[in-house]
């Protein structure tokens, strides 16, 4: 997943209905640029954006993967950015197909590190497992261990967690 794959359109040049890279719109990666104002250099430079006039106003049309607004501002977007990039991969993966990202504001952005855990390789049948075997198995006698059923547990476990199995791993909402 690239996460600073998006395309760039000018609000003025879309309005004025001019034939230029400014209104379809210009793919880049926020990856390779350090500032915003780079982007604005590279846009001018390279693109024939008109930065000081009529292209002043940069808007987000596309991304690849669902996790920019539709018309989001350039800054709004850049400071999406830097909050994404700071998230794990695969709870990105895994959100961006199951939630609309696209729609979070930025503090429900920022809030996906701590509300979500992702367990590489790991399926909810595991998760119970190590759950139980964290907070119960000491409790029990060695002789009732054997009667464990770990199947009911996982079942009635998953009524109180939000959870997404992904061929990757788990992934496991906080309460």
């Amino acid at each position: 997943m690239e996460i600073g794959k998006v395309c760039i359109a000018s609000w003025g040049s879309y309005n004025a209905c001019n034939e230029s890279e400014a209104t379809l719109g210009v793919w880049l990666d926020f990856n390779d640029f350090e500032e915003l104002s780079e982007i604005k250099e590279y846009l001018k430079n390279n693109h024939n954006f008109k930065i000081d006039g009529i292209d002043e106003e940069l808007f987000i049309i596309d991304d690849d993967n669902g996790l920019y607004p539709y018309d989001a501002d350039l800054a709004s977007a850049w400071e999406r950015y830097e909050i994404l990039k700071d998230i794990d991969i695969n709870i990105l993966e895994i959100l961006s197909d199951s939630e609309n990202i696209r729609s979070m504001d930025l503090d429900e952005l920022e809030k996906i590190g701590d509300n979500y855990v992702f367990y590489a390789g790991y399926t909810f049948y595991d998760y119970a497992v190590e759950i139980f075997k964290e907070c119960y198995e000491n409790e029990i006698p060695d002789k009732l261990k054997a009667y464990i059923d770990y199947d009911a547990f996982a079942r009635d476990l998953s009524f109180d967690c939000h959870y997404i199995e992904s061929f990757d791993g788990l992934l496991i909402e906080c309460a």
